[in-house]
């Protein structure tokens, strides 16, 4: 073989190496946003929220506040979720009502329930639910300021439980969700560093610590520029799980179409993220912020979002809420016990029970039907977002299909 061949072949080579390595890259830093296969069940991926503790907590004594926490988790129990995410604020000063705190814990230990904390920094408009702060400090640098100190105290306190931690709630959101404060490059880069804050004490307190950082608000046209203000900022950057609020106005296959979600999850992966987990989601009926609802779209929509982010990879599922006090949202009665959305979600997940998202199989554009799989054994899951459509042809069968998914075994 002359040189000039050789010479041919190793440029190819090279080449060729270059295309792979380019792919491989590209590969690993663009999977936020795509369906692909997953090795986490789908019902251990699954929460709820638990927010009305913190109203009870700032307007009862200890008694009529356990007495109202041992009611919602018996819909909490029945639901049987893998994670608990409480909110966690201040009162009057820079220390939590830890006996409160420290009784939900512990139902969540009885119940074999992971709780994820997440800092909440409310301004005057929810002083009645005890987290405000510019009530009791009207400037803004000195709230941020005391709030260091509700970080510092809470994660040292809770430094040997096993508790996921997550950082500001919504703060790309501003105003009331930041201690009042517009969306700016400024306020995003506080943020910044108050989630930098809360990284450096968990890594002095906490062993091997879990952050899930974001916590952005559900993405459209007047979020998406401050969660890209953030992106700038760096935020991603700094822990690589990352959370958000995917609250669809309409059909929940918005996931996949909508511009901006398909912006977010680029900018994610631009700023090489890894991973996502959706702590708040959900559809208020009668009506609210993203809609009106019946409480069978509730249901449908909700079942449809899980399965959706499930396939997009997110490593936790939390909706919104467990507790009956937000009544429209919740997947409980005011007794306690699961609604029809509650009961349906869980239905759904009993049936695929142990089982992974595979793949979505091949269908026409109105029809979804996802692959599931436990070890030998497929399952499929199957709907459609058009009325019309009532047959789904699968295997030689014409199968009755509609808005609500149902489960086939394969």
């Amino acid at each position: 073989m002359n040189k000039k061949k050789i010479t041919i072949i190793t440029v190819i080579f090279v080449f060729v190496v270059f295309v792979l390595g380019i792919g491989l890259l590209l590969v690993q830093h663009s999977q936020i946003g795509t369906l692909k296969k997953q090795d986490t069940p789908i019902n251990k991926k699954i929460g709820v929220n638990y927010w009305s503790w913190q109203i009870t907590a700032s307007n009862s004594n200890y008694e009529t506040f356990k007495a109202m926490v041992d009611q919602d988790f018996i819909g909490i129990k029945q639901f049987s979720p893998s994670y608990l995410r409480v909110s966690v604020g201040s009162f009057n000063n820079t220390k939590l009502n830890n006996q409160m705190l420290d009784y939900i814990l512990e139902k969540c230990k009885d119940e074999h329930i992971t709780p994820i904390f997440s800092f909440f920094a409310l301004g005057d408009n929810n002083a009645v639910d005890g987290m405000s702060h510019t009530n009791h400090f009207g400037d803004y640098k000195v709230a941020q300021k005391h709030y260091r100190l509700v970080v510092r105290n809470t994660i040292k306190h809770y430094a040997q439980e096993n508790i996921i931690w997550e950082d500001m709630n919504e703060a790309n959101y501003g105003g009331n969700y930041w201690f009042n404060q517009p969306v700016s490059l400024t306020q995003a880069k506080d943020y910044i560093k108050l989630d930098e804050y809360i990284c450096s004490c968990l890594m002095q307190y906490v062993e091997n610590p879990i952050l899930l950082t974001g916590n952005y608000t559900f993405m459209g046209k007047q979020t998406i520029d401050s969660f890209e203000l953030s992106v700038f900022a760096g935020i991603p950057l700094k822990n690589k799980h990352v959370s958000f609020h995917p609250y669809i106005y309409g059909r929940p296959e918005q996931l996949l179409t909508n511009r901006y979600y398909k912006k977010f999850f680029r900018a994610l992966n631009k700023a090489k993220a890894s991973d996502i987990s959706a702590t708040e989601l959900g559809f208020g009926t009668p009506k609210n912020f993203n809609g009106s609802y019946t409480r069978q779209q509730q249901s449908s929509y909700l079942r449809r979002e899980i399965l959706i982010l499930d396939a997009l990879g997110a490593k936790q599922i939390i909706l919104w809420t467990a507790d009956s006090t937000d009544h429209t949202w919740s997947i409980e009665n005011k007794d306690g016990t699961l609604n029809s959305s509650g009961k349906d979600i869980h239905h759904m997940l009993k049936q695929l029970h142990g089982y992974s998202f595979y793949k979505r199989l091949k269908t026409k554009k109105n029809i979804y039907a996802f692959l599931y799989r436990n070890g030998n054994k497929s399952k499929v899951v199957y709907w459609s977002t058009d009325r019309k459509t009532k047959v789904f042809y699968f295997h030689r069968k014409n199968l009755s299909i509609s808005s609500n998914p149902k489960v086939l075994l394969y």
